[in-house]
């Protein structure tokens, strides 16, 4: 972070526009960083609903499984 910002306050056309690529690099990293923890935190939130969902989905597949069974003769 120093050494881009140094690098914009110099005298020297191409270490400005170096230095003005890195801060640009930068924003976008801290930008997908927070974009990341966000998820991450709202993903933390949804886990236990989520085992939950799973075990409801396995109970209807396996009713499924049975109703067809009972309704074609199949065990």
């Amino acid at each position: 972070m120093r050494l881009s910002w140094a690098l914009v306050h110099s005298r020297n056309q191409d270490d400005v526009l170096r230095g003005i690529g890195m801060l640009q690099v930068l924003e976008t990293l801290r930008r997908r960083a927070k974009r990341e923890r966000a998820f991450n935190r709202k993903l933390t939130k949804l886990e236990p609903q989520k085992s939950k969902i799973q075990k409801e989905r396995f109970k209807v597949k396996r009713l499924q499984q049975r109703l067809i069974n009972s309704c074609f003769g199949t065990d």
